[in-house]
């Protein structure tokens, strides 16, 4: 027999008790008896037990309700407007203080507000304004604010408050839609309301009032004020409590705001309600940091002085710094997990959390500090007498009204989680619902046949649970709509911007609970195609995104999954997909029988094998176990890879320590190979066919080495090398390293400032240029930028300005010169400019030492051999072309063949004609070569190798297999710096590869750190140290700076103050140093690295670095700018990022003369890459609470028509170099790549 049940035995104790008590006791007692028992059986149970314990609360919420529905029965009574109730409070306290402001002092009482609200009243009745009249208040918080608003309903005018953050459309949508006759204003929002009529979005001659200037748009209504009477106007016959007091804005259906009507009679419920509710007294002060246009600060707030007589302190803007000193606080979204915590933190006796809607009936508050709750419902059904609100039963999936078999609305039981709604009845006042100014949105909010035929509710699409003791929790919204970082977030937008992709079958995207985070953050459960890249579409989402939604707007979390279920319907289900969320444990295969079968399997090997055989065994499964691991997995995959790394490294690591023993400059490793092949061919120009062998060019080298040296040109001396490509180039530059003199790259594109900049920044002693390039200098000469008498050469030619070095060296000797005693492997062989925090280029210095790591990793990496043919289109002044392009002429012997510039007609001719079999790119290069007609040459020749950076993964695979191009090596890294990887197994998209091992980041150099998407600075820990990044997160790169190894070395610029710029300390550990690169990278779990973007202020474009203080600059002598900034912005089908610059202009200003002068200076100072492909006029360029501009939303929205606000945009033409009107045609054929003069 089984054991009987606790819970039965002690029901038939009692039972066996009533039966015991009803035999003794007579028949008139047996009543009393069962009575009692049923008394007592009730008491018992758990509803009574419930009750018991909210019967304080509920008794307190029912006296609430008494109190408050008698004051208002006795106002309806009196059916008088607002502001007779207002003249109460005037007349109790005349000389009280009503309100203060806090940002100016200004205070004011009792009397004296009613007086300014006369004058308002007064006023306006002047200029023909009635009863039914709107007028919009487009106002910051401040004491005007009321005075207007009360004093317009005195005579009946009807405000409508207008959301102070609105703009153009929304803004206009907003006056527009409630039919204001005026507006009232304040100077600070003046341009913007003046903007949207400049639109055409409101009408032009909308009177508009502004209540603290003088401007010529609008008319001063203070100065207007003055003179108006300070008397009470005469009463309005047709005013009373019923009538409409304001119109208070929510968000609506069309994505415009949609007006509430708030009348006289649900202002003031709501004002008593929250001041009887929330125990506000007259002495009490109110603090207001909410703007007035939403109801929690002008009904709940402004509402008590009128409701209880308080003071209100107003603040335009909320300051957390300047906040405490509370007793009470009320409002709503106080999250249960930080309730306690805020409370005890702050001292703050009483929160009154709230539930309510401004238009609604369904309002709700915590009156009894229940943590978490946002209000209650008495769980005893009579109750349900008093109160207005319910909660119904919805379907998860449809979000629809579950309704039983009589077709009305399933209400929901204590436990239980619905929707909420509001009973209307349009007799009472607290179950009116007066909708909106809108017929069609009112309908829209109300649900019929809901608990009886022909009845009403309010929708508030709201879902709250209802916990057993009655009190109410917000869960979420219903619908097609979740909310995240405040805002709402429609599922359809996010759904839409991935339709395009069509590797995905079918996506839905839906919100999803995160731990101690207000809302839901957005996931996208999608289904690929079969064969579909996962990455590829990964990035493509995640550039869509990125390009099209605010930033709380993009998914979190992207689910792959193998089958997106639907309803019968065909709509996609949701609910599951809710509730697994992303939590890796839900909704996946169940590991968990996996692991009991991998253990069953182990015990019985274990139990058939001798006990001397357990250790192999278990090592055997453990080695298993370890194996089939992610990391297992993962390292298995990039074995090979990081194995060849390994074995890269070490290659040049020997050969490295070989030079540093010898401790020999690197002209000495460029002699091996002129004794190797001296007559072998070294380098010939394309253009001009000139051809010079290793032998020749080595006495050319001596020959420059010996002039200069004739001249008193000495170690440490400094000269500019301001020439195109060509033999004499390599020439000059190292034959003077012989000497010890230190040649300056200089930027061929530079003009003026920039160009004396770099000149002198070096102290060059002269400067080396040619015929077509020495008017650029002689121009900056004539400026004054340049020093005049500074020696100029020319390679060849006869001009009047420079020496012609080709006749000066006529009879110099071709010997080698003297060895320099001061010259060694760590001497500085020549300076390479990048760009400048300063906004000019900055020279790095590039030691013998350097140059030959570089030049040795190269050909190593690349495979270069004696006999390979290196094709160079990239100029000399940059190190992608002088050392990783010439460095094969010096570390291998091999052949160079130079273009003075980089023709894509030419490109493959070229590569025929002089039998070239590697060569180098940027991404533009392979753009250029992609956008050409197919020729029977691009599939004839014979190059095999080509490396550099930016060619994108979008076109990697299509540029490979047109081209026939074995291997392509992508780099990444900077000309200073010690963080330098490359890609060397044909990874698509990589730029390189740090091993996700940790024991081999020993071997290099290389680390990801976290940076602050925002501000862009590193992330600390408690310790003050840097956050490593872990396989599959982007971070900043940087290179761990060891002085005394030579590949993490640092040597800087020529200004120890921009070196010092580049220097991150206490990383890993306090008083360590890493070299700071500025690039932000992902890091895969493969270990793959992708560039991703620039930080800070420069932009890649045209495979040049851009720094946006020196284009900024540029503008900064046009006085017609008020501020100006200038960013990177993404182009479809283009490397890099294109310059663009907002500006906000003086108003009044011609913005024909502005762009004019902007290209003038432009086009006259920046070099073409430099030159900004667009502008943005903004109303306002956005700044940080320190006063930094904010590039952020500007950069997302680039030049996309649709994103800007309605600001104009205008576009670079380089053939008319003026800058023209951005169209939507236009913007089109650039963003499908037709429009090419980019």
């Amino acid at each position: 027999m089984q054991k009987m049940d606790h819970s039965v035995r002690i029901e038939i104790f009692r039972f066996g008790l009533l039966a015991a008590a009803l035999t003794i006791s007579g028949k008139p007692s047996l009543l009393w008896v069962l009575a009692a028992f049923a008394i007592y059986r009730i008491m018992r149970s758990d509803f009574a037990q419930r009750a018991g314990k909210t019967l304080k609360r509920d008794l307190k919420g029912l006296y609430l309700l008494v109190r408050i529905k008698l004051e208002i029965k006795k106002r309806l009574a009196a059916n008088r407007p607002v502001h007779e109730i207002w003249l109460e409070r005037v007349n109790e306290h005349p000389q009280k203080e009503a309100a203060v402001e806090i940002e100016t002092g200004r205070r004011i009482s009792y009397r004296e507000l009613n007086e300014l609200m006369n004058k308002y009243a007064n006023f306006f009745s002047s200029q023909g304004y009635k009863y039914g009249d709107v007028v919009a208040l487009f106002m910051e918080n401040n004491i005007e604010f009321i005075a207007a608003w009360f004093g317009l309903s005195k005579i009946g005018v009807v405000s409508a408050f207008i959301n102070t953050n609105l703009k153009l459309e929304p803004l206009g949508h907003s006056i527009n839609v409630s039919k204001c006759k005026c507006v009232i204003t304040m100077s600070t929002l003046l341009p913007m309301l003046d903007s949207t009529k400049k639109e055409g979005v409101i009408a032009n001659n909308m009177k508009v009032y502004l209540c603290d200037g003088e401007v010529p748009t609008a008319e001063n209504l203070k100065k207007s004020l003055v003179t108006a009477s300070e008397n009470e106007p005469p009463n309005c016959p047709e005013l009373n409590f019923q009538s409409v007091l304001c119109y208070i804005y929510t968000s609506g259906t069309t994505g415009f705001p949609k007006p509430s009507v708030i009348k006289h009679c649900r202002f003031y419920w709501a004002a008593c309600s929250s001041s009887e509710g929330f125990g506000v007294k007259k002495e009490d002060v109110l603090y207001i940091t909410m703007p007035f246009y939403h109801s929690a600060a002008s009904m709940l707030g402004v509402g008590t002085i009128i409701s209880k007589g308080t003071s209100i302190v107003i603040r335009k803007k909320f300051s957390a710094s300047n906040f405490w000193k509370i007793r009470t606080m009320y409002g709503n979204g106080l999250r249960r997990e930080i309730w306690v915590e805020f409370t005890t933190r702050f001292g703050i006796k009483r929160v009154g959390e709230l539930y309510g809607a401004t238009e609604g009936i369904s309002n709700l508050a915590n009156l009894d500090n229940h943590v978490g709750s946002c209000g209650f419902f008495p769980i005893y059904p009579f109750t349900s007498l008093f109160y207005p609100v319910r909660l119904v039963k919805v379907d998860e999936e449809t979000g629809e009204i579950i309704r039983n078999k009589k077709g009305l609305a399933v209400p929901c039981q204590p436990g239980e989680s619905g929707e909420m709604v509001g009973i209307i009845n349009n007799k009472d006042v607290f179950r009116r619902f007066d909708g909106y100014v809108d017929k069609g949105d009112t309908e829209k909010k109300i649900y019929r046949d809901v608990f009886q035929k022909g009845d009403m509710c309010f929708a508030s699409g709201d879902v709250l649970h209802w916990d057993e003791l009655g009190y109410l929790y917000f869960k979420d919204r219903k619908g097609d709509t979740f909310r995240w970082k405040g805002e709402n977030v429609s599922t359809i937008e996010v759904e839409g911007i991935l339709q395009p992709i069509k590797s995905i079958v079918v996506c839905t995207v839906y919100g999803v609970e995160v731990g101690k985070q207000e809302g839901r953050a957005g996931m996208t459960a999608l289904q690929m195609e079969d064969g579909a890249d996962l990455k590829e579409l990964l990035s493509e989402a995640a550039q869509r995104f990125t390009a099209n939604l605010a930033s709380y707007a993009i998914p979190i979390f992207i689910r792959i999954c193998k089958e997106v279920e639907k309803t019968g319907s065909y709509k996609l289900k949701k609910t599951d997909l809710q509730k697994a969320g992303f939590d890796l444990s839900k909704g996946m295969d169940n590991p968990f029988r996996a692991d009991l079968f991998r253990l069953g399997a182990l015990v019985a090997v274990l139990s058939i094998v001798n006990r001397k055989s357990w250790w192999i065994v278990l090592a055997a499964f453990a080695l298993y176990r370890l194996m089939r691991t992610d990391f297992a997995r993962r390292a298995r995959k990039t074995l090979k890879r990081d194995i060849t790394g390994i074995m890269l490294l070490i290659r040049i690591k020997r050969e490295l320590n070989k030079r540093i023993k010898a401790n020999q400059p690197s002209h000495e490793m460029w002699m091996e190979r002129v004794r190797e092949n001296p007559l072998k061919e070294a380098a010939v120009e394309v253009e001009t066919g000139r051809s010079i062998t290793f032998r020749d060019m080595n006495q050319l080298m001596n020959k420059y080495a010996n002039y200069f040296k004739g001249l008193g040109y000495k170690h440490g001396d400094v000269v500019a090398l301001f020439m195109e490509n060509n033999i004499d180039f390599l020439a000059i530059w190292l034959g003077l390293s012989k000497i010890g003199v230190v040649s300056a790259f200089i930027n061929t594109n530079l003009k003026l400032e920039p160009l004396a900049h770099s000149i002198n920044v070096s102290k060059s002693k002269c400067i080396i240029t040619t015929t077509t390039l020495l008017p650029t200098l002689d121009k900056a000469k004539a400026e004054g930028l340049v020093n005049k008498d500074m020696k100029a050469f020319v390679n060849s030619g006869d001009v009047d300005t420079a020496e012609n070095l080709e006749e000066n060296m006529k009879g110099t000797n071709g010997d080698e010169p003297q060895k320099c005693k001061d010259l060694d492997f760590t001497s500085v062989l020549c300076y390479i400019y990048t760009s400048g925090t300063t906004g000019f280029p900055k020279p790095a210095v590039i030691k013998h030492c350097r140059y030959s790591l570089a030049i040795t990793a190269a050909v190593e990496a690349f495979g270069i051999k004696i006999e390979d043919r290196i094709y160079i289109t990239m100029p000399f002044y940059h190190s992608a072309a002088s050392i990783l392009g010439a460095g094969a002429l010096v570390a291998r012997g091999s052949t160079i063949v130079i273009r003075k510039k980089f023709s894509a007609t030419n490109f493959w001719k070229d590569a025929i004609a002089h039998n070239c079999t590697c060569s180098q790119y940027i991404g533009e290069i392979c753009r250029y070569l992609i956008a050409q007609k197919p020729t029977s040459e691009e599939k004839q020749h014979k190059i095999r190798t080509m490396y550099g950076n930016g060619l994108r993964r979008e076109i990697w695979t299509e540029f490979t297999s047109r081209f026939g191009i074995e291997r392509i090596v992508e780099l990444y890294a900077a000309t200073e710096g010690n963080s330098n990887t490359m890609n060397l197994d044909n990874h698509v998209g990589s730029c390189g590869f740090m091993p996700i091992y940790p024991f081999m980041w020993a071997f290099s150099p290389l680390r990801l750190l976290k940076i602050d998407e925002e501000t862009g600075q590193l992330i600390r820990d408690k310790n003050g140290l840097a956050i490593p990044c872990n396989p599959g997160e982007t971070g900043e790169m940087v290179g761990v700076i060891n002085n005394k190894d030579l590949m993490q070395r640092f040597d800087g610029y020529v200004g120890k103050e921009e070196t010092n710029k580049k220097i991150y300390r206490d990383v890993f550990k306090k008083g360590d140093q890493v070299f700071a690169s500025g690039d932000v990278l992902h890091w895969d779990e493969l270990g793959y690295l992708y560039f991703k973007d620039r930080k800070g202020d420069t932009y890649r474009w045209k495979g040049e670095n851009v720094s946006t203080i020196e284009v900024e600059g540029i503008l900064q002598p046009i006085k017609s700018i008020v501020e100006c900034t200038v960013y990177g912005v993404e182009v479809p089908k283009q490397e890099g990022r294109a310059g663009m610059t907002a500006l906000q202009m003086v108003d009044g200003e011609d913005l024909e003369e502005l762009l004019a002068d902007a290209a003038k200076r432009f086009t006259a100072n920046l070099a073409s890459y430099a030159i900004p492909i667009f502008i943005r006029i903004c109303k306002e360029v956005d700044k940080t609470g320190t006063y930094k501009l904010r590039k952020t939303e500007l950069q997302k929205a680039g030049y996309d028509l649709a994103k800007v606000d309605n600001d104009p945009v205008y576009i670079f033409n380089s053939s008319e170099r003026k800058y023209v009107p951005l169209t939507a045609a236009l913007q089109k054929q650039i963003d499908s790549g037709e429009y090419t003069r980019i």
